[in-house]
């Protein structure tokens, strides 16, 4: 630890103030000899003149120096969860706006064109799920997920259940040059140009079967091409599990604001994984949560750095499906940034804010 700023700027000010004591007493008394000859030179007042000069100094320096020694205050961190509550805000997606809207349209007109097409085959209507559903989509990435449940018996198999849709949904470019479809690992990639943006509805074809007991549950078709024979090409799942129960107002700001930072930062975290890391948060410090968005910023970014390499966290749609089975090299890049982000959080609350939020 350096010396006390207040004695080092006392004897530099000293030293200073004596200097000038003396070379203005020497001027004022050769000025005096000039107009008076008679006069000699003062030791005594000079030493007087010096010795003050010194003092004068000391105690100014003393001043300074002492207020470099006082602590910079941080920022009151209410200002700064004030700040980051009106920033979440900001990032959500706005359901207003125009492009949203016309997704939005086409989202519904899509809905009815396989709704009318596969009527006879579906369990029930069409409907949507997802982060735009729960409040929780970025209003700079966003997508629509449109689920089909359909009945055990309406295909021969998974596969050509997928394969059905897929088709159908290709018949409609015909007469959409604006339309474009593409087949996902689990869903059905349809994209409109909206403006200049190009932005996609999912959807998502999956079979119930009676055989599991619950009117939700039934089997996705996995398209991947790395699938071999005799190997499984269809997961369980549950999209009503999936969409689970609606995030609080508070976890979904933490949420948008933790999803924007990994957005920028480049973090290998799906947006799933990372809600289900905001949940489990939620849970262990049920009764202990701390105050303010930032703090809870921090503690989600605390039980990643404490469980994202040796918990195994699985979905709710499906047990089998385990969410932190993802590459060691992803693991290590996600906590990193997360132990970088939680030392700024303790040590710099500007440069926390400032990163989270990427402005």
């Amino acid at each position: 630890m350096g010396k006390d700023k207040s004695v080092q700027y006392a004897l530099a000010g000293a030293v200073f103030g004596g200097v000038i004591g003396s070379v203005t007493n020497k001027t004022l008394q050769a000025q005096r000899t000039k107009d008076f000859p008679e006069k000699i030179f003062d030791d005594a007042e000079y030493q007087k003149a010096v010795v003050n000069g010194a003092l004068a100094g000391a105690m100014i320096g003393f001043l300074i120096g002492k207020s470099y020694n006082a602590p910079v205050l941080p920022p009151r961190k209410s200002k700064i969860d004030s700040y980051l509550s009106k920033h979440a805000d900001s990032l959500r997606l706005n359901k207003g706006d125009l492009t949203f809207r016309k997704l939005d349209w086409h989202a519904d007109v899509l809905k009815g064109k396989l709704y009318d097409r596969f009527q006879q085959q579906l369990q029930a209507m069409p409907y949507r799920q997802g982060s735009t559903e729960r409040g929780a989509a970025l209003g700079a990435e966003y997508d629509i997920d449109l689920v089909l449940p359909f009945k055990e018996n309406s295909f021969g198999s998974i596969s050509e259940m997928y394969q059905k849709v897929f088709e159908f949904l290709t018949e409609q470019t015909h007469s959409n040059s604006e339309f474009y479809v593409r087949k996902q690992k689990k869903s059905i990639g349809v994209t409109y140009k909206v403006g200049r943006q190009y932005l996609r509805v999912d959807v998502v074809p999956y079979k119930i079967s009676n055989f599991l007991r619950d009117k939700y549950t039934g089997y996705l078709h996995i398209n991947d091409e790395r699938i071999f024979l005799y190997t499984k090409s269809y997961t369980k799942t549950n999209p009503k599990k999936t969409i689970g129960r609606k995030l609080g107002a508070n976890q979904q700001k933490v949420l948008l604001l933790l999803k924007n930072w990994k957005k920028y930062s480049g973090i290998p975290l799906s947006s799933h994984l990372l809600e289900y890391l905001l949940r489990n948060a939620y849970l262990k410090n049920k009764g202990a949560l701390p105050g303010g968005i930032s703090g809870k910023v921090a503690m989600v970014l605390q039980y990643t750095i404490n469980n994202l390499e040796n918990r195994v966290i699985r979905g709710n749609e499906n047990s089998n499906n385990v969410l932190t089975n993802i590459p060691d090299s992803d693991k290590s890049l996600i906590m990193e940034a997360c132990e970088n982000l939680l030392a700024e959080y303790q040590n710099d609350l500007i440069s926390f804010k400032k990163n989270l939020i990427w402005k």
